[in-house]
C-alpha cells in the first residue's frame, strides 16, 4: 500500500478531537509518592528553547542544526545517519537509528526543575521486542526523563500491549523515585508509516507529568472492583527531576553510566520548550501537514 506524504485526512479529526477534550484528571498509574505541592500560580507560558528538524547533517563529526536563537547544534555518533527522503511530514528528512549504537547529542539550555516541554515524531521498527529510548535528558550517572517505547512481553518476543512511556527520576541514584505516564500507541497513518506524534509536558506548578500521543492524552479510568477494565491514564503526579542535567540524547539512555536501549528507527522535528504546553498547542504540533518555520503553536 502506497500513502502520500500529504494524504493525512485524519489530522483534522485528531486536532479536532484533540481541541474538544475536557479538563484532564489525574489516575493512580505511576503515582509518586513525593509529589511536590502545586504553586497556587498560573503555569508558565511555553517558550521555545530549541528546534532539531533532523533533515541535514554536515561536517565530521556530523552535527545537525537546531533552528532556534541559540544554536544547540545535535551531533551524531555510533552510526546515526540523516536520510534526506526519511520522514512523515511535508519537508523531508529525518534521524535513522541502528537499534545498536546509534545517537544524537545535544546540549541542554532549560531549567528542568521548571516546567517544561518536549516533542516529536518518533517511528520503531516493526514489532519492537525490547525497550527502546526515544529522547532523555541525561546527567552524569542516569536519565532524569526517559521517552521510551516500553515492551511488555518476554525479551525478543513481540507484545501486542507495548505501549509508549515516560520516566521522570528524583535523583542520579539508583533508589530514585520515579513517575511514569504511559500511553497507548496508535499509528493513525498506516502499516507502512509506523509514525507517533510524541509530546511530554512537566508541569512544576501542577506537580504533573502529561504524555500526548498524537496530540490526545488518555484517561481510560475503571471502576473500583472492575477486574476486566485495564485503565490507561497518561496524566499523573509527578516527582521534580533532578536538576543536575547537561544534555539531550537522542535514541539512547544512561543507566548507571552505561549507554542503555537504543533506539531502532527514525524520528523527526524535536522540539524543546521552557514551560507547559498547552492541549491545543499539542495538537497544533502533532498535525503532519503543519510546516513551522519557528517551533510555537499559538
Amino acid at each position: 500500500m502506497t500513502i502520500s506524504r500529504r494524504s493525512f485526512g485524519l489530522a483534522a479529526g485528531l486536532l479536532a478531537a484533540a481541541g474538544a477534550l475536557g479538563p484532564l484528571s489525574a489516575g493512580p498509574a505511576g503515582a509518586a509518592t513525593n509529589r511536590p505541592r502545586g504553586t497556587g500560580l498560573p503555569a508558565e507560558k511555553a517558550t521555545p528553547v530549541a528546534q532539531w528538524r533532523l533533515d541535514t547533517a554536515s561536517g565530521s563529526p556530523a552535527v545537525t542544526p537546531d533552528d532556534w536563537q541559540d544554536h544547540l547544534d545535535a551531533r551524531l555518533g555510533g552510526g546515526a545517519t540523516i536520510d534526506p527522503a526519511g520522514g512523515l511530514l511535508p519537508v523531508p528528512g529525518s534521524l535513522v537509528l541502528d537499534g545498536v549504537a546509534a545517537h544524537a547529542e545535544a546540549p541542554v539550555a532549560v531549567d528542568v526543575t521548571g516546567s517544561f516541554s518536549l516533542a516529536l515524531w518518533a517511528s520503531p521498527v516493526a514489532e519492537p521486542s525490547r525497550d527502546m529510548t526515544v529522547l532523555a535528558l541525561t546527567g552524569r550517572r542516569g536519565s532524569a526523563l526517559t521517552l521510551r517505547w516500553k515492551h511488555e512481553g518476554a525479551p525478543g518476543t513481540p507484545s501486542p500491549i507495548d505501549r509508549w512511556e515516560v520516566e521522570i527520576r528524583d535523583s542520579d541514584r539508583p533508589d530514585a523515585t520515579r513517575s511514569v505516564a504511559p500511553h497507548t500507541p496508535a499509528f493513525p497513518y498506516g502499516p507502512e508509516l509506523r509514525w507517533d506524534h510524541l509530546a511530554v509536558v512537566y508541569d512544576a506548578d501542577a506537580g504533573e507529568l502529561r504524555l500526548y500521543v498524537n496530540g490526545a492524552p488518555e484517561n481510560q479510568q475503571c471502576a473500583p472492583g472492575d477486574e476486566s477494565c485495564v485503565p490507561h491514564v497518561s496524566t499523573v503526579p509527578s516527582v521534580r527531576p533532578f536538576p543536575k542535567v547537561d544534555a539531550l540524547q537522542f535514541g539512547r539512555s544512561l543507566t548507571d553510566r552505561e549507554w542503555t536501549d537504543h533506539f531502532a528507527g527514525e524520528l523527526d522535528a524535536v522540539w524543546l520548550y521552557r514551560g507547559a504546553l498547552t492541549e491545543s498547542q499539542v495538537a497544533q504540533l502533532a498535525d503532519p501537514n503543519m510546516v513551522y518555520e519557528h517551533p510555537y503553536a499559538p
